[in-house]
Order: structure tokens, then sequence, then C-alpha cells
């Protein structure tokens, strides 16, 4: 969906840049870790819980959980039906998720 205000497209990009710059900052920190210390900073290990990784993790997911439920509730639909691409990325995600062949 595009919006028409140029500010919240600028605002847009700068956001995703932002996110994309805190996951490879958080993978540099890890992988820094793990060369230095020959193993990963307990705040920043990758496989463990309650660490920094896994809280951004957890809030990404609530974030597209209450993206998705604000297009269900306020009907903000479009008249197009989903492309192939997006079909076929769920498919393949839910095929991996189940482990069950294509």
């Amino acid at each position: 969906m595009r919006s028409k205000s140029p500010t919240i497209q600028s605002s847009g990009v700068w956001l995703l840049w932002a996110v994309i710059g805190l996951e490879i900052s958080l993978g540099l920190i890890y992988l820094w870790g793990i060369v230095v210390r020959g193993k990963a900073y307990p705040l920043f290990n990758m496989d463990g819980q309650m660490t920094i990784p896994s809280l951004i993790q957890g809030l990404q997911l609530l974030i597209i959980g209450l993206i998705a439920l604000s297009l269900l509730l306020f009907q903000l639909h479009t008249s197009l039906p989903p492309s192939r691409l997006f079909c076929g990325a769920i498919a393949v995600d839910t095929s991996i998720r189940t482990k069950a062949p294509l």
C-alpha cells in the first residue's frame, strides 16, 4: 500500500533502514563475542532466552500481529488478489515450519 504523504514515505524508509541496521549490529556483536571470547556475550546470545535478540524478535512478531489485526478490524483490504510470489512464500514458510514436503 502506497501512502501519498512524502513525510510518511520518508519516515518509513528511514525506519526500515534503522531496523536493518539494528539487526546487522546485533549479528556483529554476537560474532565479535564469539571471535574475541570464544563464546557469545550473555545479553547478545542468539540461542538464549530473555536476551536482547529474543526480545527484539518478540517485539517484531507483536508488531506484525498488530498490523494484521488492525487490517482485519478496520477492513483495509484491496480488491487485488495476493501475488503468486506472496502465496509461494507463505507455502514455503508453512512447509518449513511444519516440516512437510511441498
